[in-house]
């Protein structure tokens, strides 16, 4: 009895201990070879960002966590889709969804982190 208490108060303990990885920091958006010119940069902040444009325009929007994915939504937009796997990684790789019909990419890249 004694080893099955040890057994479930050690799983019990390893799931408590998991933390749910955040974007942070600085990333600079690169597209993959037709759209390598929109190349930006992303600061991220918990569940909010800033998309700032090389010609000085910025776009604010909202982080959307869910189990394996992570959307970042912009206010008129494509979405932008992560598989949330990979947010521990300095480069993550994403795509830009259509936003009529989000089965439809539109571009690929990766967000590099800067700082």
């Amino acid at each position: 009895m004694k080893p099955l208490i040890l057994l479930i108060t050690l799983v019990l303990s390893l799931l408590a201990q998991q933390e749910t990885v955040r974007l942070k920091g600085t990333y600079k958006l690169e597209y993959d070879t037709k759209h390598q010119l929109q190349t930006s940069q992303i600061v991220f902040s918990d569940s909010t960002f800033v998309k700032k444009l090389p010609d000085g325009l910025s776009t604010k929007g909202k982080v959307i966590y869910a189990k394996y994915k992570v959307t970042l939504k912009m206010n008129n937009d494509n979405p932008i889709e992560i598989d949330g796997r990979e947010l521990a990684k300095d480069t993550i790789k994403f795509k830009t969804m259509n936003k009529t019909d989000l089965s439809m990419t539109i571009n690929r890249g990766r967000m590099i982190r800067i700082k």
